[in-house]
């Protein structure tokens, strides 16, 4: 009958919506790579702090909210991430947009999103890591020293 071809048709453009967001997803994180990528020893360091001190408890609030919940929070850190750019303080705001993409491609179908959330995971494994925060350290350490010469 017509309603169940109709109900299958909804979800069938749901799916693709849905994985139409995926490519978004990428394309977002591609952006926010490029310009880690770019960033002096300093920014990385903060960059890393923010993941590192935040993704856990943001992942888990994400993963445990409703639907709805999740789109609030999604707009929320988005508005948070426009602050921190708009302050000066773009690798907070690089930070918080890495924690992001991690948390909402984990419930987005398709290729692209299991890339966002793979390369998420790997960077705030990464922020967690001991050698990223020593080899930080230590470049801030040297260019401290070399400023005080």
């Amino acid at each position: 009958m017509l309603v169940g071809r109709g109900k299958g048709l909804r979800m069938g453009i749901l799916n693709l919506w849905r994985e139409d967001r995926g490519n978004v997803l990428r394309k977002q994180f591609d952006d926010l790579k490029q310009r880690m990528d770019a960033a002096d020893a300093d920014a990385k360091l903060a960059c890393f702090n923010c993941i590192k001190s935040t993704a856990n408890d943001v992942s888990g609030g994400y993963a445990d909210a409703s639907s709805a919940d999740r789109k609030q929070i999604l707009r929320h850190a988005a508005k948070v991430s426009r602050q921190l750019w708009d302050r000066g303080d773009w690798p907070q705001a690089l930070g918080l947009g890495i924690i992001m993409l991690n948390a909402e491609s984990r419930f987005v179908p398709g290729d692209d999103a299991a890339y966002v959330r793979a390369a998420t995971d790997a960077l705030i494994k990464e922020a967690q890591s001991p050698r990223v925060q020593r080899t930080n350290s230590e470049a801030s350490a040297s260019a401290s020293s070399s400023a005080s010469c």
